[in-house]
């Protein structure tokens, strides 16, 4: 369960309002989708109502008369920025006038495939999959709670100022059609940033306590095709008093919570409030990670490539003093008391088709006081953009550490590093700054890795060649030992450590393959990096030279965020949903054929020659194994594919000359020669602590037969 922050509701209810849909949104964009407006305009509109519990007024306010919304004759669509890639504009935005909310944006300078005329969706009306015709809009309001009165907002028509673009307001008016207060929601584009003003003006004379609940943002729209399965994430900028108590960083690492984790939660709440059992609100935050008493900052809902986050406006223009100090903060802390998520639809449970449901966050602010003939602003803002670095390290985005929403990592999140994943990234920026071509600079980056490797490589190399064939050479005598010591382990272990210092094996040489699992977490980085990259993403690889000579027909490396296509099959192809993969087959990849096909030559001239019957059965194995690779890689990007091939293929290369050298070392006699022990080394410390063992062994046995004969 989430932790509940310090305010919440005091009740959760579900409520359906039937939306009149005489008037309903239609974008006024030639790009938006005709079926889609068409059908919006044909059903009525249904807004579910999570935290309908009004707030009680507090007795220092006085009574209202009953407020009746003046809703407009229309619910006038309007459109903000373009989708002309020639303009400055980096989004388009559509709004409908049905709450005053969002109802598509799209990027302008992101396609939706490659080569593709559609833009980028990255929000969509939500269209709630188990109830036809039931449709959410984000950033839409929901309710005012007005000194105890609590009226419906989702379900009216704004009314659009015909001589501003994206400014929306409706009257709250008593039953004589005086109006009493006016809200106005008014929407800006700032390049990626989308501004949302929003003002309560009082017109009485009386002080008012508002409470304002209205949607936040919803998922980022999930990927059709996605060879490591949906990574969407809900993340979280946060203060961290106990570290930094003037709050001058904002923190994520501990903020995020997948989706489906997410998703989980609120299955579980429902199921437990559907049984009538007692149960906490799904709160959004703190999640369980999260350090105690943190501060919500911003929140954000990502995918691969792309990210929504919400936050507050800034307290002044970034500057060395204040080190951009957001004002007041976004969370239960700051301007809200809760932000809670909804599911919209039902999760698919075997991810075997495109998960149709959406989370979009619910938000409750705190008590709003305004004055008597007095207005109280409540603004917000929206990134809605790539997580791209370049992007991100700009204000106002630096200042709210809004590139801590970009990450790259796999499973094993401890055990890839982000400073050297953005390393790795930033050396194959600087490469292609120069090549400019990011396949070129993926096949340098991996030579010059394996370059910087080589040391630890060729030590690890030599070691396991030298003490494979030391163990193969013993063999017949360790085997005449196990039978003669086979009722005596330990008797047995001590003539075996006796024999090595024999036949001058240091059994620390078995640390041979130490070297390579400290080269594991760079390997790992790098993986995550190209897989997450969005700088890979529609990039053709070798300057497009497939593209180039086909007259744009051959697909083959045309993207490197999407499999190779070699050759690719008519249709959409199929999905194996796999344990943490999605094999998806749309074509025959070559890369991942060629990739096995070397895995299996590297491990025919570098694997050493078996000591025993069990290190043959492991051999076998691990070349089964080379024939799986292939086929769990084989709907990975071409970027990783190619990453790999270039990386065995140079592996093949650096291990011949490694064998070169162990071969000239083996006929000179100076591979098995024995090298005096450097006092307090690694093998020096190993020998000594293998040594200090078997010694204490042996004094146990002993201590053990002088009792057993003792008792006789």
């Amino acid at each position: 369960m989430l932790k509940p922050p310090a305010a919440q509701p005091n009740k959760q209810a579900q409520d359906t309002e039937q939306v009149d849909s005489t008037n309903a949104p239609a974008p006024q964009s030639e790009s938006a989708s005709d079926d889609q407006a068409s059908l919006v305009s044909e059903v009525k509109k249904t807004v579910q109502t999570i935290t309908d519990q009004p707030v009680a007024a507090s007795a220092e306010y006085s009574a209202l008369p009953v407020l009746h919304a003046v809703p407009a004759q229309t619910a006038e669509p309007s459109t903000l920025g373009s989708l002309d890639k020639s303009s400055d504009d980096k989004l388009e935005v559509q709004l409908t006038g049905w709450g005053a909310g969002l109802w598509k944006i799209q990027l302008t300078n992101y396609d939706k495939d490659l080569h593709s005329e559609a833009h980028y969706m990255i929000r969509d009306v939500v269209e709630d999959p188990d109830h036809e015709g039931r449709y959410y809009f984000a950033f839409a309001a929901r309710q005012i709670t007005i000194n105890g009165q609590t009226v419906k907002l989702a379900d009216k028509r704004w009314h659009l100022d015909a001589q501003t673009p994206g400014r929306y307001t409706l009257d709250l008016a008593n039953e004589d059609g005086k109006k009493l207060v006016t809200l106005v929601r008014q929407y800006k584009l700032d390049g990626y940033q989308i501004n949302c003003d929003q003002s309560i003006i009082n017109h009485t004379n009386i002080q008012l306590s508002v409470v304002w609940n209205q949607y936040g943002i919803a998922d980022v729209t999930p990927d059709k095709v996605s060879y490591m399965g949906d990574r969407r994430e809900y993340a979280t900028g946060y203060f961290d008093p106990e570290y930094d108590n003037q709050r001058r960083y904002i923190y994520a690492n501990k903020g995020f919570i997948q989706r489906k984790k997410l998703t989980d939660i609120i299955l579980e709440n429902n199921q437990l409030r559907a049984e009538g059992k007692p149960t906490e609100p799904t709160i959004y935050w703190p999640t369980p990670k999260s350090p105690d008493n943190a501060q919500m900052v911003w929140t954000a809902s990502v995918n691969r490539y792309f990210a929504l986050a919400m936050y507050r406006p800034l307290l002044t223009q970034p500057t060395e003093e204040v080190n951009g100090k957001a004002q007041p903060l976004l969370g239960p802390d700051g301007a809200f008391a809760s932000i809670s998520p909804m599911l919209i639809g039902t999760p698919n449970p075997d991810h075997k088709a495109l998960d149709m449901s959406v989370v979009m966050l619910n938000m409750v602010s705190k008590p709003i006081t305004v004055k008597p003939n007095a207005t109280t602003d409540l603004n917000l803002k929206l990134y809605a953009g790539p997580r791209l670095k370049d992007v991100l390290t700009e204000q106002p985005y630096a200042s709210l550490s809004l590139y801590e929403t970009i990450r790259y990592e796999l499973g094993c999140t401890w055990f890839t590093f982000q400073w050297l994943a953005r390393g790795l990234l930033n050396f194959l920026r600087f490469l292609h700054g120069i090549i400019w071509d990011w396949g070129i600079s993926i096949v340098i980056l991996v030579l010059v890795v394996r370059a910087l490797l080589h040391p630890l490589t060729k030590k690890a190399q030599i070691q396991m060649t030298k003490m494979g064939k030391q163990m193969q050479s013993i063999q017949p005598e360790i085997q005449k030992l196990k039978e003669k010591y086979a009722n005596d382990q330990q008797k047995f272990q001590q003539e075996q450590m006796k024999l090595f210092r024999e036949k001058n094996i240091n059994p620390a040489n078995m640390l041979g393959c130490a070297p390579m699992f400290l080269q594991t977490p760079i390997w790992i980085a790098l993986y995550a990096m190209l897989y997450f990259a969005i700088e890979l993403r529609h990039e053709s690889a070798f300057y497009g030279i497939f593209q180039a000579i086909s007259g744009g027909s051959w697909h083959f490396l045309a993207d490197l965020s999407a499999p190779d296509n070699f050759i690719m099959f008519s249709g959409t192809g199929f999905s194996i949903p796999l344990i943490f993969i999605n094999f998806h087959m749309t074509g025959i990849n070559i890369l991942p054929i060629l990739m096995g096909v070397m895995f299996f030559l590297q491990q025919k001239f570098t694997m050493p020659p078996a000591a025993n019957e069990q290190a043959a059965q492991q051999q076998k194995m691990m070349k089964f194994m080379t024939l799986l690779f292939p086929f769990f890689l084989y709907s990975a990007p071409s970027g990783l594919t190619l990453y790999i091939l270039s990386s065995t293929t140079a592996g093949m290369i650096d291990s011949y000359f490694v064998r070169k050298h162990i071969k000239e070392q083996e006929e000179s006699g100076e591979l098995f020669k024995a090298k005096p022990r450097k006092e307090g080394g690694l093998r020096d410390r190993m020998g000594q602590y293998m040594q200090k063992k078997m010694e204490e062994a042996q004094r146990m046995q002993a201590k053990q037969q002088h009792n057993k004969k003792k008792r006789k």
